[in-house]
């Protein structure tokens, strides 16, 4: 529609000619710059399809690969870290190790705002390999995931991390890892933290 429209006027103007194949660019120039702004509309219309399907209550996996095709990689992660978790939530190792794969494709150094996401994905990371027997990868992903609750001061996290490590430990670092998630929860006194670090 827009495009063509777009490609009548660059016809008209001189920039394409026609060759065997159809109509190409006169110039490599010309070409860049239709394909840019293909690719500018296609974004902008994709994270439109994203806000709309996101109101509309359409599967979560669908409004993810929206944003993802907008460009929009805080809103995809967001997207795809929920859908991991509910993989994971839902016993599909499979399903949640592709979406955690997607996400931790988003999360880099470059981007500030995504990297508050990491607390997040390596929790859910450590988890799904616990479950799937990756134990030294689920290892890794605790220690991460403690190092980064250490840092920003996240005492819920920091109980978190050291349940995961607890779990995964040998019998005498298991009792340390646990008894600091205990000692955690009840500071915090969250019901939920203690039950799971009893």
């Amino acid at each position: 529609p827009e495009s063509l429209s777009w490609l009548a006027q660059a016809r008209e103007r001189g920039l394409l000619a026609e060759s065997p194949s159809g109509w190409a660019f006169k110039h490599p120039l010309y070409h860049e710059l239709f394909y840019r702004q293909a690719a500018s509309r296609t974004a902008g219309l994709h994270a439109e399809a994203a806000r709309y399907f996101a109101r509309q209550g359409v599967a979560p996996a669908r409004v993810a690969q929206h944003w993802l095709r907008a460009g929009e990689h805080e809103q995809a992660l967001d997207y795809l870290l929920r859908l991991g978790e509910q993989a994971l939530r839902q016993g599909a190792y499979s399903a949640a190790a592709s979406w955690l794969s997607q996400a931790d494709k988003l999360v880099t150094a470059e981007n500030p705002e995504i990297q508050a996401r990491w607390l997040q994905l390596y929790r859910l990371q450590g988890e799904l390999y616990r479950h799937t027997e990756h134990q030294a990868k689920a290892r890794d992903s605790y220690q991460i995931y403690l190092r980064l609750a250490h840092m920003i001061k996240s005492e819920p996290d920091l109980c978190r991390a050291w349940l995961g490590l607890g779990i995964l430990s040998q019998q005498s670092e298991a009792l340390e890892a646990l008894h600091q998630a205990h000692t955690l929860a009840r500071q915090l006194a969250d019901p939920e933290l203690i039950a799971q670090s009893c």
